[in-house]
């Protein structure tokens, strides 16, 4: 009777699981463990007789950490062992086979909930082809088929007991880590590893053919590394962080480097102790090297990665060293360590209720704090870390980059890589290349030398482009905008939040207050669009700020989700009032934690919004721009600067081609195709055009000039002919709009005229009079006073006439 052919009686009805709307599993089946449905021991009747069970394969999921499966078949415990359920999305539905021989059909299954709830989507039981008129075999190495021996012991096989006549004959599945004597099953230990012994007899004219089989791990402590439990900490050895709990010592595992960049330190245990209490790992996986910085210690995962904390999680976040990486480890009198993280003021904890770290604010119920234990013998880590831990290459300036400096104690080779090669890349000699815009993580991993271990060190680099961003309170839906507060003379501009988060407070970084500041649209841009009662907030990758119901940081998300719809109210003071509608919370820079968030109360100092800028072509193909900073003109314009007035026009200098750079504080008439031209901002130290007439500012500004007069680029009295006219009466001051140009033109070039037509078009020629009884002030176009008072006077040309053009004919 093969696999599946028979029926089966269950002890409970079943609980089906309820998707609660989540995806991180698929529908995973029955729920047992804890109060949802409270069952944790269920046994499986066959309903028919049963002879031959070999195996039984259970399809199963946990919420958390520590639970745990043991099947028996009758009296029999399968593999004799108690198998611990993997957690987390990717060990969702994971097979668990326990094997053995019993000819019983009551099959027993043991849950151990550990308050986590535990999923069973299939249960398989595999039993031998019933030979009818024959018995079976009835091998068993009893019920102990798991069994432990370091590489330096021996080792005594269990006795095998069969009820036929064959002889038994015996293998072993990896020779690399024991063989066995076919005949005799003895067994010789060969390597580190674990093997399953099997012993089987053929079939026989009494007995069906049989198999039974024990699993043997043999370990070898002597090539393990050795950890020693200290009181104190030595800056750059790696030490296991471990707890005792009811007798049992667990090691703290660290935050795996697949899947989200934070959680809990999940605990497994030792490998191995001795009689003096020292512990033994296979590797230094579990391993975190403590090394001393200003203010405490960093702690580092094996796999280069710091922990830190943030917000108002109890759990780990992993990534670069910084300020919320810093943690003070004080010696406790019971011989735990008090760890705390600085920025926090949180302390490492381990929590019986869920079997792993976590750190914490206050003493959790039941909580003990760890014990360090450091490694015997072992090499010392090397200082090796980058100067900082970010950086930001301007992607059209990448000359000017300097990488931030690799600081190393050891002489082992580096090398280079770079997580994102179509962002950046690096050579063997660490010079980075840079191709497109977007984020990578350098990594330098230094090789393991006589002294020191092997170490890496890393930074996050930003590749981007600069714009210019213009301080404004009105919103216009679509467009995109910096936050920046000023702090006691600094402006504090709000960055997102990190591309592989899922929240955070936004960080900042730190310009000199303007009306006009050059930032980056990948790290500082935000997008405002119109939508029902506000805003919603995106970010450069597309994801909608929103916030929860507890937490004063922000969420992030690709789509939109409650909780992500701003008002934004403009204050008497120029800043801006963010707030989020559904939670009442309005967005603060706060000077004690140097980020922004969002609080219900006044808790630190609003933002002033700034407009990305870009140059308005009008639909006649021209514009005025000005900028402080150096700008890169945009494919398919021109720039020009305006140096004089020779017969009557404007000497235009079509200097800049779209790709050049204008130096900053050079303010140009553009011309190019109709409509908004973003821009980008470039590093130069070239200066602006000598006698440059045109003049600008980074906000709205009175034009000035000593004896001059101010033109703006507009249009005539009859909406015709575009040019720079008189913004005023008699060529007065006027209020030059910010990121525009204007024509400051002393009075004895202009000679009075209100206006210049860009196409050359003498100004008033539909005006001109010849009327002998006008007394008039004339010139003539190159600004000579001429002596007559009379145009009838006048021999013909074109003139200048009570501040117009006139064509005496």
């Amino acid at each position: 009777m093969g696999e599946g052919e028979l029926g089966w009686t269950s002890s409970h009805a079943a609980q089906q699981f309820e998707s609660n709307g989540s995806s991180s599993y698929e529908p995973r089946g029955v729920q047992f463990g804890t109060s949802k449905a409270p069952i944790n021991v269920f046994t499986l009747t066959a309903n028919e007789s049963l002879n031959g069970v070999t195996s039984v394969t259970i399809v199963a999921s946990a919420s958390g950490a520590g639970n745990t499966i043991a099947v028996k078949v009758g009296d029999t415990n399968f593999n004799g062992e108690v198998t611990e359920i993997a957690s987390g999305t990717a060990n969702a539905n994971k097979e668990y086979t326990f094997t053995g021989e019993a000819t019983n059909g009551v099959i027993t299954i043991t849950i151990d909930d550990k308050t986590k709830a535990v999923w069973v989507k299939s249960i398989s039981v595999k039993n031998q082809d019933v030979v009818p008129g024959k018995e079976a075999a009835g091998l068993s190495f009893g019920e102990e088929t798991k069994f432990t021996v370091d590489l330096s012991g021996t080792f005594t096989a269990p006795t095998l007991t069969k009820a036929t006549d064959a002889a038994a004959t015996y293998a072993s599945s990896e020779t690399s880590v024991a063989t066995v004597d076919a005949s005799t099953g003895d067994v010789t230990l060969v390597g580190a590893g674990t093997t399953t012994i099997t012993a089987t007899t053929p079939e026989t004219d009494t007995y069906m053919a049989g198999s039974a089989s024990y699993t043997l791990t043999i370990t070898d402590v002597a090539s393990m590394p050795k950890f020693q439990k200290v009181t104190t900490v030595t800056s750059g050895k790696r030490y296991l962080i471990v707890v005792e709990n009811n007798g049992e010592i667990s090691v703290a595992q660290p935050v795996p480097a697949t899947g989200n960049p934070y959680g809990y330190l999940n605990v497994t245990a030792p490998a191995a102790t001795d009689a003096d209490g020292n512990i033994y790992m296979e590797d230094i996986t579990n391993a975190f090297t403590i090394t001393t910085v200003e203010g405490g210690y960093y702690i580092q995962q094996a796999d280069g990665r710091y922990l830190y904390q943030t917000g108002t999680f109890d759990s780990f976040n992993v990534g670069s060293a910084g300020s919320n990486a810093v943690w003070t480890i004080e010696s406790q009198a019971d011989g735990t360590f008090l760890i705390t993280n600085v920025a926090m003021n949180k302390y490492v904890q381990f929590s019986t209720r869920y079997n792993s770290f976590g750190s914490y604010e206050e003493e959790q119920q039941g909580a003990i704090r760890p014990m360090l234990y450091e490694e015997v013998g072992g090499k010392e880590a090397p200082e090796f870390s980058f100067a900082a831990q970010t950086a930001t290459l301007n992607l059209l300036d990448a000359g000017a980059f300097t990488a931030p400096a690799l600081n190393s104690t050891s002489d082992g080779a580096v090398t280079y890589t770079s997580s994102n090669t179509e962002v950046a890349t690096i050579d063997a000699d660490g010079r980075i290349e840079a191709l497109a815009q977007g984020t990578t993580t350098i990594t330098a991993t230094v090789a393991e030398t006589d002294e020191f271990t092997a170490a890496t060190a890393e930074f996050t680099l930003h590749v981007t482009t600069l714009s210019d961003y213009m301080k404004t309170t009105a919103v216009e839906s679509g467009k995109t905008y910096i936050l920046a507060a000023d702090n006691e003379g600094t402006a504090v501009i709000a960055q997102t939040v990190a591309a592989n988060s899922r929240y955070d407070y936004l960080p900042v970084n730190e310009a000199a207050p303007a009306d006009l500041m050059g930032a980056t649209d990948l790290l500082n841009g935000f997008t405002l669009t119109e939508t029902e009662g506000g805003y919603t907030i995106q970010d450069a990758y597309g994801r909608y700020l929103y916030m929860d119901e507890t937490h004063t940081s922000f969420n992030v998300s690709a789509d939109r989700q409650d909780g992500d719809t701003w008002t934004v109210e403009p204050q008497a003071d120029g800043t801006v009032k963010i707030t989020n509608v559904l939670r009442e919370k309005f967005i603060q820079y706060s000077t004690e934690h140097e980020s922004y968030g969002a609080y219900t109360d006044e808790q630190g100092i609003k933002p002033s919004l700034y407009v990305k800028n870009s140059i308005e072509v009008n639909e006649d193909g021209y514009a005025t721009a000005y900028s402080d900073n150096a700008v890169i003109l945009p494919e398919g314009l021109q720039a020009a600067v305006i140096t004089g007035v020779a017969d009557g026009k404007l000497t235009i200098d079509y200097r800049y081609n779209n790709g050049d750079v204008i130096p900053a504080g050079t303010a140009v008439l553009v011309k190019g195709e109709a409509g908004a031209h973003d821009y980008n901002l470039a590093t130069s130290d070239e200066q602006a055009v000598t006698g440059n007439l045109l003049k600008g500012a980074a906000s709205d500004v009175t034009t000035e000039g000593d004896g001059c007069l101010f033109y703006m680029l507009s249009y005539d009295a009859n909406h015709q002919n575009l040019g720079f006219y008189w913004a005023a009466k008699d060529g007065a001051a006027f209020t030059s709009k910010a990121g525009k140009a204007y024509l400051a033109l002393p009075q004895a070039a202009s000679a009075g005229v209100t206006g210049y037509a860009l196409d050359g078009t003498p100004v008033g020629i539909d005006q001109a009079t010849t009327d002998a009884q006008a007394p008039a002030v004339i010139y003539t176009v190159d600004g000579r006073l001429v002596q007559q008072t009379d145009v009838k006077d006048l021999p013909k040309g074109l003139y200048i006439v009570n501040g117009k053009k006139v064509i005496i004919k």
